[in-house]
């Protein structure tokens, strides 16, 4: 808005002069008015007494009569079709109170989405790393399962050989300890019944081959103790045999003539040795 001084110049446009009041001169005395000074103020709302910060007051133009701010009729400006801007330049009020509103609930709207995204971000984040930590849990309990079911079954291996080995040990120990026994306790009386048993069927042969003790002659071969045990059996006939002891010789031979009959004790003793060999 333009100034009303714009429209009154100090000067006339044609000889420079400056207007002339056509009123008196006779000037009355101004009144003098102390300025007003605010001395007190208070809280509308609250009504607690607010300081008061002293400033000056400007000062007001004075000017010495009313004439003096009128200028002439000729030099009036014409503002009738003047006006300061178009009508359609004119702004338009703006509300900025619905938009800053709308701002701040945009702007919340747009903090409660943001907390919410973080919110369901880092929970995903947590279940991808609660499923990550369950399958390298059941990866680590499937790998602990098969090194010990691996572990378990190397370890019934070598114990299974083990035992056997040992079972096989002690068992050929207990074969050793069971033929050194038979062998040291079974060998003289399987020996000793069966020289029995071979002194008893001699006997009898001899008795057949004696007969009456008068057409045939007997000799009788071997070692001295079976041929004593084979005397003893034979008795009274035992002097019609003729003794010829051999220690080199095992078995007892009887020969008669043409007839030779013998224990075969050697081959039986060689049998039984094998046996518990």
């Amino acid at each position: 808005m333009l100034p009303l001084a714009h429209y009154l110049p100090e000067f006339d446009a044609d000889d420079g002069t400056p207007f002339e009041s056509v009123a008196p001169l006779h000037r009355p005395s101004k009144p003098t008015f102390e300025h007003p000074i605010l001395v007190a103020s208070r809280d509308h709302d609250t009504g607690a007494g607010v300081p008061v910060i002293s400033s000056p007051i400007p000062e007001i133009a004075e000017f010495d009569e009313a004439d003096d701010l009128i200028p002439a009729e000729g030099e009036m400006p014409d503002l009738a079709g003047e006006a300061l801007w178009p009508a359609t330049d004119t702004p338009d009020p703006i509300d900025v109170g619905d938009e800053t509103d709308a701002l701040a609930d945009t702007e919340m709207d747009d903090a409660e989405a943001l907390d919410e995204g973080q919110l369901d971000l880092r929970a995903d984040m947590e279940a991808a790393i609660e499923a990550a930590r369950a399958e390298e849990r059941e990866q680590a309990e499937a790998a602990q399962s098969a090194a010990i079911e691996a572990a378990r079954a190397e370890w019934a291996t070598e114990e299974g050989e083990r035992l056997a080995g040992l079972l096989s040990d002690r068992l050929d120990r207990i074969e050793t300890v069971v033929r050194t026994t038979l062998a040291s306790v079974l060998r003289p009386i399987a020996v000793n019944t069966r020289r029995r048993q071979s002194i008893l069927e001699l006997a009898d042969a001899t008795r057949l081959l004696i007969g009456d003790g008068k057409a045939l002659s007997v000799c009788a071969t071997g070692p001295a103790d079976l041929l004593a045990a084979l005397g003893d059996v034979l008795k009274t006939d035992s002097g019609l045999v003729t003794w010829q002891s051999d220690e080199n010789m095992v078995d007892v031979r009887i020969e008669c003539d043409q007839t030779v009959i013998e224990s075969r004790l050697r081959e039986w003793r060689a049998a039984l040795e094998e046996a518990l060999a």
